[in-house]
């Protein structure tokens, strides 16, 4: 499989680009400055991209089987497009292509508060909304984007990234929370999961990847918002 990963030289995008070349995948990376990516081998092929221009994207990614979106615009806190706008751009240069598989990375807040554990509902979103509301906004509109698409789409919505080694096995229900989750799942069809038992934990970049790159093959995990 070729995957193309957009924002590759992020923490996450580096992690999915390295994680999938090891598993034998096809990496095109994708960035505003690919000549920051470390050369990888063979396998993976860099290309100049910003999301914003859709001519260039457009050309970058022919020859994808799927897409993995590690946008991210960092602790800005300033009003933002690029999830939303950026997100749209992949999707019109998906369907010009025929690729139908998408996986894009937004964040706990970004999702219905009614769903969060008590104290995250009344206490840490409320003041992580005050901070990075600007970037939450622009991951609903992109989340909107999702739910209008046809195409074979997840979102995870991870609580926080943290730069250290992945630990624990992956695990995956898109039909309910899972305990002691960092996640619950929403699928596109409309499936609303109840708020985790526990404060959700952060997550490793190495360990999204894990979530974002099978995602990518995998029919039954494709599809809907996994947070």
């Amino acid at each position: 499989m070729k995957i193309a990963v957009v924002g590759a030289t992020g923490r996450t995008g580096r992690q999915v680009a390295e994680q999938a070349l090891a598993r034998g995948d096809d990496v095109i990376a994708l960035a505003r400055h690919p000549e920051a990516l470390p050369r990888r081998g063979p396998g993976m092929v860099s290309a100049a991209a910003d999301v914003l221009d859709r001519a260039v994207l457009a050309e970058a990614l022919a020859g994808a089987d799927a897409v993995v979106s590690a946008l991210g615009i960092g602790a800005s806190r300033q009003p933002t497009v690029v999830y939303s706008e950026g997100t749209a751009n992949v999707l019109r240069a998906m369907d010009a292509h025929g690729i139908r598989k998408l996986a894009v990375i937004s964040a706990v807040p970004a999702g219905p508060r009614a769903e969060q554990p008590f104290l995250q509902r009344r206490m840490i979103i409320p003041i992580l909304e005050r901070v990075f509301g600007a970037s939450y906004d622009d991951m609903r509109r992109m989340e909107a984007l999702l739910r209008g698409s046809d195409l074979d789409w997840v979102c995870l919505r991870p609580p926080r990234l943290v730069s250290k080694k992945p630990a624990g096995r992956y695990r995956l229900d898109a039909s309910r929370p899972l305990p002691r989750s960092a996640q619950h799942h929403l699928r596109r069809p409309g499936h609303r999961p109840a708020g985790l038992p526990r404060p959700p934990r952060p997550l490793p970049p190495g360990r999204i990847r894990r979530q974002l790159t099978p995602a990518a093959p995998v029919p039954a995990t494709t599809g809907g918002t996994h947070a």
